[in-house]
């Protein structure tokens, strides 16, 4: 419970932080798909819309090498191969890039992190949630076989 406080205080902080400085931020999302459905989460923190696991780049850390870790972090899924279907930039208080990945699972089960994801669902991409993050709305422009619910 502590853990999941301090990432909501750190989230507002961070904002405060961004407002100031406006800096160009650099991420990942990746879509984890298993037999026509995409695996979403919704983070602790924030305004908790659905998205894709991902997150920020660590010093000197590839784009690949992030995607790894974030999804093993958020979802608890090791994988082995990405696909690197595009990139997108967010325009906010500061300029965010992020690179979208994506990769086949052989398997539905993952494990969330408690503290950073407060759920994560299996959608057909046919019947994605109304609640997406503009990052989740701005991935799904760029893949083409994916459907944003009306």
């Amino acid at each position: 419970m502590f853990k999941r406080y301090l990432y909501k205080v750190a989230y507002y902080i961070r904002g405060l932080y961004w407002l100031v400085t406006q800096p160009i931020t650099q991420g990942v999302k990746v879509i984890l798909k298993h037999q026509g459905q995409i695996l979403m989460i919704r983070n602790t923190y924030g305004r908790r819309w659905w998205t894709f696991p991902g997150g920020g780049l660590h010093r000197s850390e590839s784009y690949e090498a992030a995607a790894l870790r974030e999804v093993k972090e958020e979802v608890g899924i090791e994988i082995g191969q990405l696909e690197r279907i595009g990139e997108i930039t967010l325009q906010r208080w500061y300029r965010n890039h992020v690179v979208v990945f994506e990769t086949e699972l052989l398997g539905p089960e993952f494990r969330i992190a408690p503290a950073e994801i407060a759920e994560a669902r299996w959608f057909g991409s046919d019947n994605l949630p109304a609640y997406l993050s503009p990052t989740a709305r701005k991935v799904l422009d760029i893949h083409p076989s994916l459907n944003r619910p009306t």
